[in-house]
C-alpha cells in the first residue's frame, strides 16, 4: 500500500486468478475504486512508488495525474523483477518491463525492495544480491529502461533483509542495508545495518555508516529508509545485540525496532531504540526465507513513511505480545501483531515543520497508583523542544485542581509521595517538565485514592499470610489466544499451622479465578522458593511444590526446580528425580479457584528451628503448560501467568520456625 503525497491518493495491490489487480482510494481508505489490471504482475514483493515525472517525460503530465507517475513492480518468487508504469495515478497501467533479470552489468537477482521516486523522476529499486554486493537498478526515464547499480563496499548476506532507499528533496539516494561482516574464522556471525549516500544516482557511494553500532546491534532485519527535505532521512530497523546465527528458533536474542534520523546528508545518525521496554521477538531468530519455519512470523516486507509533519512512523510486526514474553520469562509467542513506531518529539524529516527552538519541553503524560506507603508517580519523557529535560516538579492537592508544589525531581521519570497520608480519601497531582528555557505545561492530573490495607494474617492460621498478589485479568496464551479457566493467579498465601505431632507442615494457598477439572495434561500450578544456604555461605538453593496434571485427577508433589533456557530459575522446570508426593490434606475442588499444596518442611530440605532457622529469602508462583506432559522428550514450557509478573523472587524473607510457638505467639521472619 502506497499513498502519493502530492494528490493524496493511495494505492493497493491484490493478487487474483488471472493476475494481478489493484484498488485506490482518494479519501484514506473510506471507499475503493477498481484500479488498472497488471497481468504482467508477480506473486512476490508487489510494491508501488508514486512520483513526478522526469524533466524528459514533462509532455506526460496531464490533470488527471497532475505531474505524478505510479510504478508497480514485482517479481514471480524470486525470478526477474517487472514493473509497469501508470499515467493515470493507477487507474491503467501499461507493459511490464523487466527491471533486473539476473544477467545485468551487475549481475543484480533475487528479491527486491520498496521502489521509490526521486524529486527529479529517477526511479529506484533495490536489491541485495548484485554479484556479491548490494545494489539494484535505475530507471530516469519513469520505468521505460532500467540501469544496475552496485553499492560499493557492502556485502550481500545469502538469506538477507531487503534493502532500501531513501531519497530527500534533492534527490540524494540514502540506501539502508544490512551487510554481511567479515568476521575471523569460529566466530558467530553478524550483520550490521549501514547506510551509504549516493549524490549521483548510484554511480558513487559515499558516508558509510553503521547507525546500529551506538547501540551494539549485530544483527537486523528488516530496513526500511524514507527521505524528507535536503539532507534528512529516516531508517527503520528491527536489531539485536547478539551475534550467531540469527534465523534459528535456538537464537538467544531479544529484537527491538530501532530508527536512525539524519539531519546532514548522512554524515552522521542518531539511533534510538523505539521499543525499549517491549521486544518484537524474545529469544529466537528472525527467518528471511520463504516456507513455514516458526520464525518467519514477523515476515519481510515491512514499511517507513512520515506524517504531514515530518514525524517518522515504521511500520512492523510484533512477535512478542504476552508479558510474560515481554518480561523475559516465558517463550516468544510467534505473533505477528501489527505496530507503528511513531515519533512524538524532535526534529521531524520535514524542515519547515521544525519546532521553535528552543523552547520549554510539552506537557508530560501522568499516571500513578497509590498505596498505604506511598503515592507512586510515573510519567512519559514530554518532548524537550531542543533543551534537555533538567528537572521534574511535582504538585500535589487535595481536590481537582487545587494542587501546590510538592517537590522536585532531576531526571528521571518517577516519583514518591512518601508524605501521602493515608487518611487522606483522595489526591490529585500533576507534573511540570523544566528546561534551561523554561518550565512546561501541566501534565493530565491524576487522582489517587486511598489503599486500605488487607487485615493481616497469621502464619498459624487459616489460610495464612499473604505472601504475593496479581492483578487479575493478565494470563494469556499468547497470540491473542485465551487462557485457559484458572490459571488467573491472584494472590499467594503460606501457613504454617501447630503441629501436635511435631512434624511440621506448610501450606500453600494459590487462589485463582474458576477454573475447572480436569485441566489439560501438562498443566501445571506451582510455587518455587529461593532458599538462602547457612551462614556464612552467600549463597542460595531452590525448592517448590506444585499441582500437576496428567489424567482425570491432578498430583500435588514437592521438587527441585530446574534452570530455565536463560540459567535462571523461575519454577516452571523440575530436576529428574526430585519429586515428592504431597500431603493427603492436598485439594483442589469446586469452584476450583484454589489450590491447596501441603508439604513436609523436609521435603523441602528446610528444618524447623528458631536459632538459627532456615530463611526462604522470596517466593514465585505460575500457571504453565507444557508440549511433553510424558515427559518422554524434549519440550518447551508455556507460563500462562507469572506472579509477580516480572517472576523474580518476592514476598520474604520467610523464616521457618518451630510450629509449637503458635499456641503461644509465634516468632518468624515478619514479625
Amino acid at each position: 500500500m502506497w499513498t502519493d503525497q502530492k494528490s493524496g491518493r493511495t494505492f493497493a495491490v491484490n493478487e487474483t486468478a488471472g493476475g494481478n489487480g489493484s484498488v485506490y482510494s482518494d479519501n484514506d481508505g473510506d471507499s475503493w475504486l477498481p484500479g488498472g489490471g497488471l497481468p504482467n504482475g508477480g506473486a512476490d514483493h508487489e510494491t508501488i512508488g508514486t512520483g513526478p515525472y522526469p524533466t524528459s517525460l514533462a509532455a506526460l503530465i496531464t490533470p488527471v495525474n497532475q505531474g505524478e507517475y505510479a510504478l508497480y513492480c514485482s517479481q514471480d518468487v524470486v525470478g526477474p523483477a517487472t514493473c509497469q508504469r501508470s499515467d493515470t495515478l493507477g487507474a491503467s497501467y501499461g507493459p511490464g518491463v523487466p527491471a533486473y533479470t539476473g544477467s545485468g552489468a551487475q549481475g543484480c537477482s533475487g528479491l527486491h525492495g520498496h521502489t521509490h521516486i526521486a524529486a527529479n523522476g529517477t526511479a529506484w529499486l533495490p536489491v541485495n544480491q548484485c554479484n556479491g554486493k548490494q545494489g539494484g537498478a535505475t530507471s530516469t526515464d519513469a520505468g521505460t529502461t532500467w540501469s544496475e547499480f552496485a553499492v560499493t563496499g557492502s556485502r550481500s548476506q545469502t538469506n538477507g533483509a531487503d534493502p532500501s532507499v531513501a531519497l530527500d528533496a534533492a534527490s540524494t539516494a540514502y540506501y539502508c542495508y544490512v551487510n554481511n561482516e567479515p568476521v575471523p574464522v569460529g566466530n558467530a556471525p553478524e550483520g550490521h545495518v549501514h547506510v551509504k549516500v549516493s549524490h549521483d544516482g548510484g554511480t558513487t557511494w559515499i558516508n558509510d555508516v553503521d547507525v546500529g553500532a551506538s547501540h551494539g546491534i549485530v544483527n537486523a532485519a528488516h530496513t526500511e529508509a524514507i527521505g524528507g527535505s535536503t539532507g534528512r532521512a529516516a531508517c527503520g530497523f528491527l536489531g539485536t545485540n547478539v551475534p550467531g546465527d540469527y534465523q534459528s528458533l535456538a537464537f538467544p536474542g531479544l529484537w527491538y525496532a530501532f530508527i536512525a534520523t539524519t539531519y546532514d546528508g548522512g554524515l552522521s545518525w542518531t539511533t534510538v531504540n523505539a521499543t525499549p521496554n517491549d521486544p518484537v521477538q524474545s529469544k529466537t531468530g528472525i527467518w528471511q526465507q520463504g516456507g513455514g519455519n516458526q520464525d518467519r512470523n514477523l515476515l519481510d516486507f515491512n514499511e517507513v513513511t512520515m506524517d504531514d509533519k515530518g514525524r517518522v512512523l515504521y511500520g512492523y510486526s510484533d512477535g512478542c505480545v504476552s508479558p510474560t514474553c515481554i518480561t523475559g520469562n516465558g517463550t516468544d509467542d510467534f505473533t505477528a501483531w501489527m505496530r507503528v513506531a511513531r515519533q512524538i518529539g524532535g526534529k521531524g524529516l520535514l524542515a519547515p515543520a521544525d519546532p521553535v527552538e528552543p523552547a520549554p519541553p510539552k506537557r508530560s503524560c501522568l499516571a500513578g497508583a497509590r498505596d498505604p506507603a506511598a503515592s507512586h508517580l510515573s510519567w512519559k519523557v514530554p518532548d524537550s523542544n531542543g533543551k534537555d529535560i533538567i528537572a521534574y516538579n511535582v504538585y500535589r492537592g487535595t481536590a481537582s485542581g487545587s494542587e501546590t508544589y510538592l517537590g522536585q525531581t532531576q531526571r528521571v521519570d518517577s516519583y514518591d509521595d512518601v508524605t501521602a497520608d493515608p487518611n487522606v480519601p483522595d489526591y490529585y497531582y500533576t507534573v511540570k517538565s523544566i528546561n534551561l528555557s523554561g518550565t512546561g505545561n501541566d501534565s493530565n492530573e491524576v487522582r489517587l485514592s486511598a489503599v486500605v490495607p488487607p487485615p493481616p494474617g497469621s502464619i498459624c492460621t487459616a489460610p495464612g499470610l499473604t505472601l504475593l498478589t496479581d492483578p487479575a485479568g493478565d494470563n494469556t496464551a499468547g497470540g491473542g489466544a485465551p487462557a485457559p479457566a484458572g490459571t488467573d493467579l491472584l494472590s499467594f498465601q503460606l501457613e504454617q499451622p501447630l503441629a501436635l505431632d511435631g512434624v511440621v507442615k506448610l501450606w500453600f494457598t494459590l487462589n485463582t479465578d474458576a477454573g475447572m477439572s480436569p485441566q489439560a495434561a501438562g498443566s501445571a500450578w506451582y510455587v518455587a522458593m529461593k532458599i538462602a544456604d547457612p551462614p556464612p555461605a552467600t549463597t542460595f538453593h531452590y525448592a517448590g511444590v506444585h499441582m500437576v496434571w496428567s489424567g482425570a485427577t491432578p498430583t500435588f508433589e514437592s521438587y527441585i526446580p530446574g534452570a530455565n533456557t536463560s540459567g535462571g530459575v523461575d519454577g516452571r522446570f523440575v530436576t529428574a528425580g526430585s519429586t515428592k508426593p504431597a500431603e493427603a490434606q492436598s485439594s483442589y475442588v469446586t469452584p476450583f479457584n484454589k489450590v491447596v499444596i501441603v508439604v513436609k518442611a523436609t521435603d523441602l530440605g528446610v528444618s524447623p528451628g528458631l536459632h538459627p532457622g532456615d530463611v526462604i529469602t522470596g517466593f514465585v508462583s505460575g500457571t504453565s503448560q507444557t508440549t511433553d506432559p510424558g515427559g518422554i522428550g524434549a519440550g518447551a514450557t508455556q507460563v500462562y501467568d507469572f506472579m509477580p509478573n516480572s517472576g523474580t523472587f518476592m514476598g520474604g524473607p520467610y523464616t521457618v520456625g518451630n510450629s509449637f510457638d503458635c499456641d503461644v505467639s509465634f516468632r518468624n521472619g515478619f514479625e
